[in-house]
């Protein structure tokens, strides 16, 4: 602040008794607010330096970073709670897959209707017995395994397992493909019947054999 001097010292010169007071003696603009505040306006903001504008932005990615780890946790924790399931999922191709478990489909061959049959064939049912369609048609027990299965009751002993049979016409179709045809087939079934008539013959002459 700016001091009048002359003023300072006629204050000072003051009889004892004097009315006025010391406050009086400054000048009245000495003290000019309005002008305090157009200096203060019209000052330039103080620029920042690189350092501190770096410090700045450090500390908005660090905010940030923690915003979205606290968006995290909750999803964290609640996985952690519950625990994964530890049962194993068959998958639908195992081979112990219950969806395995299909039926066969009978082919039937369009051929089938036109097909010459064999005289024990003629007017016969449908359905063959296993020990037919090995004696008759000579498929051994891997290519029945691949046929079609019908199950029914035992006519003579219901009580017992169930019978199971094939489709003639699929035993008769595998047999033919197997055996080159039919004349293929009956040569097969010739050959193994001379065998079985060869080897009958055998064990009857071993019984008339003197010891």
């Amino acid at each position: 602040m700016r001091f009048d001097s002359n003023r300072l010292n006629q204050s000072l010169e003051m009889p004892i008794g004097s009315n006025l007071h010391p406050c009086e003696c400054f000048d009245d603009h000495t003290l000019n607010s309005q002008q305090w505040e157009n200096t203060t306006q019209h000052s330039e903001p103080m620029a920042l330096t690189e350092e501190q504008q770096e410090r700045i932005r450090q500390n908005r990615e660090r905010a940030l970073a923690i915003q979205r780890q606290r968006k995290k946790d909750p999803e964290e924790k609640e996985r952690k709670a519950t625990p994964p399931s530890t049962e194993k999922k068959r998958p639908l191709d195992s081979p112990h897959s219950a969806n395995n478990k299909r039926p066969k489909v009978l082919v039937v061959d369009e051929d089938d209707e036109n097909v010459s049959l064999e005289p024990f064939e003629e007017g016969a049912s449908d359905l063959v017995t296993k020990s037919d369609a090995k004696k008759l048609y000579c498929l051994p027990e891997g290519t029945l395994q691949c046929c079609t299965v019908v199950e029914k009751d035992n006519p003579r002993h219901k009580s017992w397992s169930k019978m199971k049979l094939y489709h003639r016409s699929e035993v008769r179709r595998r047999a033919r493909k197997r055996y080159g045809g039919r004349l293929g087939l009956e040569a097969e079934r010739k050959r193994r019947q001379d065998e079985r008539f060869a080897n009958d013959l055998a064990k009857t002459k071993n019984i008339f054999q003197k010891k």
